[in-house]
């Protein structure tokens, strides 16, 4: 019962027909604020995502190479594997080298080449369909629309000009029809363009000079570490956060600053609450001399305006999030950002965009009805007095 009459004070004007419109930019802000930061934290996300698991399938989560100086490489190997499949680590052996394709007497082009024995992981990230890759090479989208300028169909070339002492070592690959696809970014190198994947004994053969390194299919922890540096000589570790450290930094960085712009409507909102409370305050003036006439503390009345504040907040975020899943869905976003196929809700940034609208939204009533608490103090005196 006093719920329902301390609502009609908060949500009507003196006409108790008339619904007070001030309240709506409140809900609109949230709806705004839960939209904009779920769609961008999720869209900024799948991207990292995405470029990331493009990385891994190219360089692996993480590699150890070992043995550099190719004295006492099995052996090495060898303890190393043994221990990783101790700890349940996924490894592989991976060769990587700088190949030559040659397409005339005049124009060349310097590719990393990567021997790889099993497919499954390439063929998941870029969706190919590629059994095996003996006597073939796979190649990027870019590096094919540059071959199909040249008139180059069918096979290639690929030379190991560092590998050679009187002749430079080459063998002749058949181009699979697939081409595997990594958009163009220009903080980082251009992947589909100076990439290409061949068969890992086939890569041993013709990179005979170049040791091989242990791609493991996650970042290891220090312990981990810690073992591989105490019981293997030479080794280097490295993971797929080295590869390209500053892009990496700054997509996070973006996350977090274009997420925060829509955190701004909320902080916004919460300015506009003071005009609006004491705006309800000038204009229910004698319905709350009434109510301190009755005895109804102050306490009441400051928790009405924070419980129905909290309530808006509350069902705009929900509205908002609403929104936000469905345009998710929908792949609407997907239009601007042509290097994502699907963007994934990012669910574990509901709750803090949630928590974030009614803090700001309480903060904002709490200083409100601290600056208007002399005016109800006021009211009350003229009460006593009266």
């Amino acid at each position: 019962m006093h719920y329902k009459y301390y609502s009609r004070i908060f949500f009507k004007k003196n006409n108790p027909r008339d619904f007070n419109t001030g309240l709506v930019f409140p809900l609109i802000a949230t709806i705004l604020c839960s939209l904009i930061t779920i769609t961008t934290y999720s869209i900024v996300g799948s991207l990292e995502s995405t470029i990331i698991d493009k990385v891994v399938a190219i360089n692996s989560s993480s590699k150890v190479y070992i043995d550099l100086d190719g004295n006492n490489f099995n052996q090495n190997y060898q303890k190393l594997s043994k221990f990783l499949d101790s700890n349940n680590r996924k490894h592989a052996l991976f060769l990587e080298a700088k190949g030559l394709i040659v397409f005339d007497d005049k124009s060349f082009k310097i590719v990393n080449v990567i021997g790889v024995k099993d497919l499954e992981k390439v063929n998941k990230i870029f969706d190919l369909k590629v059994p095996n890759l003996k006597n073939k090479i796979l190649i990027g989208d870019g590096l094919k629309r540059h071959l199909d300028d040249l008139g180059v169909k069918d096979s290639l070339s690929l030379f190991a000009p560092l590998d050679g002492f009187l002749f430079v070592p080459h063998k002749i690959f058949q181009i699979t029809k697939d081409t595997f696809s990594f958009a163009s970014i220009y903080a980082i190198e251009q992947i589909s363009e100076n990439y290409v994947f061949i068969d890992y004994q086939e890569a041993l053969d013709l990179f005979a000079n170049t040791r091989p390194h242990v791609g493991i299919g996650q970042i290891l922890d220090k312990s981990e570490l810690d073992f591989i540096y105490s019981n293997i000589d030479k080794a280097r570790y490295k993971d797929w956060r080295d590869t390209y450290p500053l892009f990496f930094s700054a997509i996070k960085l973006e996350k977090y600053l274009y997420t925060s712009f829509g955190f701004l409507l909320i902080i916004i909102a919460s300015f506009n609450l003071y005009g609006i409370i004491n705006l309800i305050i000038y204009r229910k003036i004698n319905q709350f001399s009434a109510l301190i006439y009755k005895g109804e503390s102050i306490f009441n009345i400051r928790k009405i305006f924070i419980m129905n504040i909290m309530v808006i907040g509350f069902f705009g975020s929900l509205i908002g999030t609403f929104i936000a899943y469905l345009l998710l869905e929908l792949n609407t976003f997907t239009y601007f950002t042509p290097i994502l196929d699907k963007v994934d809700m990012s669910l574990g940034f509901i709750p803090i965009s949630l928590l974030f609208n009614l803090i700001i939204l309480y903060i904002g009533v709490h200083i409100s009805i601290k600056n208007s608490f002399k005016k109800i103090v006021k009211l009350k005196s003229n009460v006593v007095e009266s």
